[in-house]
């Protein structure tokens, strides 16, 4: 960029010096003048070109992406100027370079670190036939009272049997419910995902989802879906044919 400054600062003042040389001379009118630094201007912009396209195929072979935008964008500039003063020209094309180069600078990071960027896992729910109330075990439907574990809702029998349940604590409220949150988070009881694949415990509402090879299975916690993910693909695979087949004992 500051190789780039000096050039455009120095044919600048090449151009005024040629200017001023020309009219004070008296050999040559003013518009003759002009012609005259239209010639070199345009001369000078087409080197300027050149030498930008070169060094935009250098850098785009290379890979470097924001730096090839940024050479777009002055040879953009140079087509088709009106014939205005030159220095007012040099102030315009710094200014409208600033917020370029800041936006192309952000795009960059982004592109540099969107390897680093955790994933999404996108859970479908699964859809439940019939629930029955926590309490009281009776069938619910989606107009009963509805209490929340987590951030997932849990049907009850009566606003009174959701308030009980709303009061109990969390570990007992993770037991009763697990058989309308489960569903919620994907995780399919009835295809053998009832217990945690790291410790064997058997799952409950506050069970943790994990997509592996477009299936949902469920950890006991936080800490084991983490252990999970963390493991190699050789790891993770002998440890989930391992857990299929306790699950099937």
């Amino acid at each position: 960029m500051r190789s780039r400054r000096r050039v455009l600062n120095a044919f600048c003042t090449e151009t005024k010096l040629a200017y001023r040389k020309s009219v004070s001379a008296g050999a040559v009118t003013r518009d003759a003048s002009r012609n005259t630094i239209n010639k070199v201007w345009f001369s000078r912009r087409e080197e300027m070109r050149n030498a930008h396209a070169t060094h935009r195929d250098a850098l785009a072979r290379d890979g470097c992406a924001r730096h090839s935008v940024a050479l777009r964008t002055s040879c953009a500039f140079t087509e088709g100027l009106p014939h205005m003063n030159i220095s007012f020209r040099c102030i315009s094309w710094a200014l409208s370079l600033t917020p370029t180069i800041v936006s192309l600078a952000l795009i960059g990071c982004a592109q540099q670190n969107a390897s680093t960027l955790p994933k999404v896992e996108f859970i479908t729910p699964i859809v439940m036939t019939s629930m029955q109330c926590p309490i009281t075990g009776e069938d619910v439907t989606e107009l009963d009272e509805v209490a929340f574990f987590e951030c997932y809702p849990v049907r009850c029998k009566g606003r009174e049997n959701a308030r009980q349940f709303a009061a109990l604590p969390m570990n007992q409220r993770a037991k009763l419910a697990t058989d309308q949150v489960l569903p919620q988070k994907g995780i399919d009881e009835s295809r053998g995902n009832s217990t945690c694949p790291i410790t064997g415990e058997t799952l409950t509402a506050s069970a943790v989802p994990v997509v592996y090879e477009q299936v949902v299975i469920g950890f006991a916690s936080t800490a084991d879906a983490n252990q999970f993910r963390s493991l190699k693909a050789e790891k993770k695979a002998l440890l989930i044919a391992q857990w299929k087949a306790d699950e099937a004992e």
